[in-house]
């Protein structure tokens, strides 16, 4: 640990991650292999190099995180596709610098998504390794963030048989060829019976809009109850005696969302069509699985509030230090 230049206070965490690692190596993402001096052939590294990668790994984690996003393509990135910025130019009828804008942006974007991703990671460790979780930064086993040792029975806890493996997303949207090994690994049966393997995702990514839900809202919204008869001809007969409403010309059978959706936007009731400005999370999820009191548990307010006091940190910091 020493020579890791590791925390003494981590020492416990280290030893049951190093157990872990001991009796499942097919979850260690560590290649275990070292460059020579002349940089052409490898050769297996001694124990003690090995586990000191995987310390610095864990020690390395756990630094103050740096939050400036990319701005542009990373050096052996992905380049942007040309054939983007033609249709951009054709489709949205803009100059090459507009176009280049609007590819830059994007970048912008997606590496403030990658940035969320670790300080999410980051704010539930502050939270959970004081209830005996142990975060796996630095991508230390294969897509697992946090592990928890088994615990004995006590007398007022249900004993935990099994270790635990957590892999936290940002989105459901955000399957990766690691998530997809790990299911293959788990169905061995020596890891399917010590292991409990668990992901939880922070928010929901698509929402759902059913035509009978939008029908009784469009219902609703025009004052028109709603039976389970007649509903429909006393809509129909409200757009052609209502002079208000005369130009409504709805295109296609009622059978039909895409037909709900455009009368929706024709009678100008455009929030009952368009995406909401947030996404669903899914927080209670996780601090039922991590066993928090309301008291105690996580949340998208309290997220916000600790991305938003780092970056009041970190100006500050910048502040001082150019003064």
């Amino acid at each position: 640990m020493e020579d890791a230049m590791l925390e003494s206070e981590h020492k416990e965490k280290v030893c049951q991650l190093l157990f872990f690692i001991n009796q499942f190596p097919k979850l260690l993402t560590t290649v275990k292999k070292k460059q020579d001096e002349n940089d052409v052939t490898t050769q297996e590294k001694t124990n003690k190099e090995y586990f000191v990668d995987i310390l610095k790994k864990y020690e390395y984690g756990r630094k103050e995180p740096n939050l400036k996003i990319n701005k542009e393509p990373e050096i052996g990135g992905t380049i942007p596709d040309q054939m983007v910025r033609l249709i951009l130019k054709k489709s949205e009828k803009c100059t090459d610098e507009e176009a280049e804008a609007h590819i830059n942006s994007h970048i912008l974007a997606m590496s403030a998504e990658n940035l969320l991703g670790s300080l999410l990671e980051r704010y539930i460790a502050g939270v959970i390794e004081s209830y005996g979780w142990i975060w796996c930064r630095s991508e230390i086993i294969l897509a697992t963030d946090f592990i928890k040792f088994p615990t004995p029975p006590q007398e007022d806890t249900t004993p935990q048989e099994k270790w635990i493996c957590l892999q936290v997303k940002n989105g459901d949207n955000t399957e990766n060829s690691s998530s997809s090994k790990i299911r293959e690994i788990f169905k061995d049966k020596d890891y399917k019976d010590r292991i409990d393997s668990k992901l939880w995702c922070r928010s929901d990514s698509k929402w759902e809009l059913k035509r009978d839900s939008l029908k009784n809202n469009i219902y609703e919204k025009l004052g028109i109850e709603v039976t389970d008869k007649g509903t429909l001809e006393k809509l129909k007969k409200k757009l052609k005696k209502d002079p208000n409403l005369k130009h409504i010309k709805p295109i296609g059978s009622y059978q039909r969302l895409d037909t709900w959706i455009d009368l929706a936007r024709q009678l100008g009731f455009n929030d009952l069509v368009n995406p909401p400005d947030k996404r669903n999370t899914n927080w209670d999820e996780l601090n039922e699985m991590i066993g928090l009191s309301s008291d105690n548990c996580m949340s998208e307010e309290k997220l916000e509030k600790y991305i938003s006091d780092l970056y009041k940190k970190d100006d500050k910091e910048n502040h001082e230090q150019g003064t």
